[in-house]
């Protein structure tokens, strides 16, 4: 009967799927495609007629505005890119959707959008964040009607000529109100770890300060020198505090302005003016060239004194500063404007030491990113490993895929009699194998989001949860999920962009390999089809920490120079499988402390940490290739890199019990982690700071020849250390540093080398440590490796120093 109709009306059936065929086309073809060449476009950049900065107008038939990229325009690489859109429609109201492609290699990428809607005659507002962009060279700027239609798209470049010649630029928000005593700054190139930096100068006025962090995204640092803080409103002091918390590095210079510079920082600072005095400062020997110099000086009264360091740049200290959150601040005794200062021949290399610390941390970002990622991605992946495609499914289907192919065989050459069966049984097969999708199995178990892997880290006092999100589709076809609303951000990990500037192919032959889409309530995440076993690794950030979170755990802890020793009890609900306890770059690994357990943390098995460490030296064979031995090794690079903070105690819990929620409507990770931060601070008996390891100390001699990154190059080193003039050598202890050698010191009394330090944990105070400090702080100390070995780890030491005066 199926086959009489179909041969009945044959002509009509063809005729409607050429129809259908022919609607399909044009929606997906010609629809989508980009407006003709004669469609009128302006797309010109222009400086800001209200504000210094740089912003592109754009202009269709039906549209016109204005963009700013980054932060006034200025774009820096591997930074968040703020873009701010102002919009207004002729002859209908619009809406669609403003989308950011990043290209990357093959010609792929990753798309971020977010939604647009404009009334007629009306500016409608568009902002939106792209939180990194990497290092590609260029993206797209498009502007999509509902139906998806290309109302306008541009390409813009990332980076000037001269960073393509290699240089980085670092750009610093600068507010003053002698800007023009500044400019000197600008384009001034350091040369950092074989990397060359030029500064680049954003000017802001009062008026056009960002109330919202984010517009501050592409800067390193932000200056203030010679201007009125109080002219700041509070919104605007407000962002400023924020982008310092999350990272930002702020340089305060006062000088004969102190007390306007100061008077609208109050809360932030804690900083008092006092009276202004010329000040001769004597620049130490790694200033050699620049010598001494005379400067209009304010005297500087800290509330929180305890929480300021003077850097040894001079004598007397002309620089302070202090760690506030996850940035910094630094405050200058006198101005940058100063014109002493600014004629004087030693101010660029003293403007190098200033900004030394912000040009390293730019230099290491991409090496410490990198290094921590590789344990993000281990810990990941370490959760796939036993998904394996369902064979039995994929075998199921090309038999009855072969079955079929047969049954047409067999059609053909037998000439079934009755040939509506052909009708009936593909229908059939068609919707079994459909219905098969839904039912069938991932090969692990049962809860929902299956493709999906996640880790958690819960810092209470940051204020914020970071997502590691593993997506992996062993069938490569498309997928999306929306995550939890709470999430504030979500930014490609790991990915390779292109950065040629060379624009080979247009954006519409890019192929998105995930799609970013900010709504209402929240992100959509799109993911394109892709080879099968295709994965992709998104860092999502946001949600406030819950605050019970932050007390998982109370400790008894003794903290001596090199190690400590005592209890963890978890208090929590949770059962942790592994509780890291981190102190400075000292930590040790529990194993296995269930909820109401106690764990005790025995001095023997406090190590000392180094970047350098072998992945799983301490977390014993059997768990070096799991997830949680993984995620143990991303927590010793992410909270002891660079940490020299002997005063408190962070006890890191990590834990598959809690069950996070960062996918909606209900669904949740089948493979998932948690890592709980909690901080205790340890007492400070003697109010001695100390120096992790002195090896950040070199003399310039040093450094570069045959000890770099604690590594000994030969069989014998010897090594100058130079260190505060204003400080006191209080004590010099050695680390469990793994060190076989023998270490020497030059006593300055009888010129010879003397034998010191000569097992982990030997201590020298004050008083032993006389005859081997110089009258200029300085150390000369030599190591000599066991007679067979010529290549191996430097030892770790340990420096306490206090304030002259105490």
């Amino acid at each position: 009967m199926l086959n009489d109709l179909f041969h009945t009306y044959k002509k009509i059936i063809i005729l409607v799927l050429i129809a259908l065929c022919a609607i399909i086309f044009w929606f997906y073809g010609c629809h989508r495609q980009q407006q003709s060449n004669d469609t009128t476009k302006t797309w010109e950049k222009e400086e800001m007629t209200e504000t210094e900065g740089y912003q592109y107008h754009f202009q269709t038939d039906t549209l016109s505005g204005n963009v700013v990229f980054g932060t006034k325009g200025y774009i820096a690489q591997g930074r968040t890119l703020p873009v701010r859109v102002d919009m207004t429609c002729e002859g209908e109201s619009f809406t669609g959707t403003l989308k950011i492609t990043l290209p990357g290699v093959d010609g792929e990428g990753v798309s971020y959008q977010s939604a647009v809607s404009c009334r007629e005659g009306v500016t409608s507002k568009v902002e939106m964040e792209v939180p990194s962009l990497g290092n590609a060279s260029y993206f797209y700027f498009e502007i999509l009607d509902s139906f998806g239609t290309v109302q306008f798209s541009q390409r813009v470049l990332t980076r000037d000529g001269e960073e393509e010649t290699g240089e980085k630029n670092l750009y610093i928000g600068v507010l003053s109100s002698q800007y023009s005593s500044l400019e000197y700054l600008d384009g001034m190139n350091f040369e950092v770890d074989n990397e060359t930096f030029t500064l680049q100068l954003v000017h802001f006025l009062a008026n056009d300060f960002p109330t919202d962090v984010q517009e501050l995204g592409s800067l390193t640092g932000v200056l203030i020198d010679s201007f009125d803080t109080s002219a700041l409103s509070k919104a605007q002091i407000r962002c400023l505090t924020s982008w310092v918390t999350a990272g930002g590095s702020l340089f305060v210079g006062t000088g004969t302005g102190a007390e306007v510079v100061l008077s609208g920082l109050d809360h932030l600072l804690k900083v008092q003016a006092g009276d202004v005095e010329e000040v001769q400062y004597t620049f130490n020997s790694e200033l050699s060239r620049a010598g001494s110099a005379r400067l209009y000086t304010s005297g500087l009264t800290f509330a929180e004194e305890d929480k300021w360091e003077s850097l040894s740049l001079s004598s007397p200290a002309c620089v302070y500063r202090e760690k506030y959150e996850s940035g910094e601040i630094s405050v200058f005794t006198f101005s940058l404007t100063d014109d002493t200062f600014r004629q004087w021949t030693g101010r660029d290399d003293v403007v190098g030491e200033i900004f030394e610390e912000e040009l390293r941390e730019e230099a290491g970002r991409s090496w410490v990113g990198d290094t921590s990622l590789w344990y993000v991605k281990t810990t990941l992946y370490a959760f796939m490993n036993g998904r394996h495609p369902n064979t039995f499914y994929y075998g199921i289907f090309f038999i009855v895929y072969l079955g079929v192919l047969g049954f047409f065989a067999y059609y053909v050459l037998r000439k079934i009699k009755r040939r509506e069966y052909i009708w009936g049984v593909v229908p059939v097969v068609a919707l079994l194998f459909t219905v098969s999708l839904a039912f069938r199995s991932e090969g692990s178990g049962g809860e929902t989001g299956e493709g999906f892997s996640a880790i958690r880290i819960n810092d209470a006092s940051v204020g914020k949860d970071d997502y590691y999100l593993l997506y992996q589709s062993n069938d490569g076809s498309e997928d999306s999920v929306d995550l939890v609303s709470s999430i504030e951000s979500v930014e490609p990990v790991d990915y390779n962009y292109r950065t040629e500037n060379v624009d080979d192919y247009s954006v519409r032959n890019i192929t998105e390999n995930y799609t970013i889409n900010n709504t209402k309530n929240g992100f959509d995440i799109a993911f394109g089809e892709s080879v099968p076993g295709t994965s992709y690794i998104l860092k999502c950030t946001g949600g406030s920490s819950q605050m019970d979170n932050a007390s998982c755990f109370t400790t008894n802890i003794t903290a001596e120079n090199s190690f400590f020793e005592g209890t963890v009890t978890n208090i929590s609900e949770w059962d942790f499988d592994k509780v890291v306890v981190i102190r400075g770059q000292q930590y040790t690994v529990l194993d296995g402390i269930k909820s109401g357990e106690t764990g005790e943390i025995n001095e023997k098995t406090v190590k000392f940490w180094t970047e350098y460490e072998e992945e799983g030296q301490t977390d014993g064979d059997e768990e070096d290739a799991t997830a949680s031995g993984n995620l143990v090794e991303y927590l010793k690079q992410r909270y002891m890199l660079g940490n020299g903070d002997q005063n408190t105690l962070l006890v890191i819990g990590i834990t598959d019990d809690n069950n996070f929620q960062l996918l909606t409507n209900g669904n949740s990770l089948g493979n998932r982690l948690s890592a709980f931060v909690n901080r205790f601070a340890l007492q400070n008996e003697d109010g001695s700071e100390c120096i992790i390891n002195i090896n950040t100390c070199l003399d310039e001699e040093s450094q570069g020849t045959s000890l770099s990154y604690n590594i000994l190059e030969k069989n014998e080193t010897q090594a100058v250390y130079s260190f505060d003039v204003s400080k006191v050598i209080w004590g010099l202890f050695r680390n469990r540093d793994g060190f076989s050698g023998t270490i020497y010191a030059y006593n300055y009394d009888t010129g010879g080398q003397d034998k010191i330090l000569e097992d982990a944990d030997d201590y020298m105070n004050c008083g032993e440590l006389e005859p081997y400090v110089s009258d200029m702080n300085e150390v000369t100390l030599t190591y000599v490796l066991p007679a067979d070995g010529t290549y191996g780890e430097a030892p770790i030491l340990s420096l306490l120093t206090k304030d002259v005066e105490q």
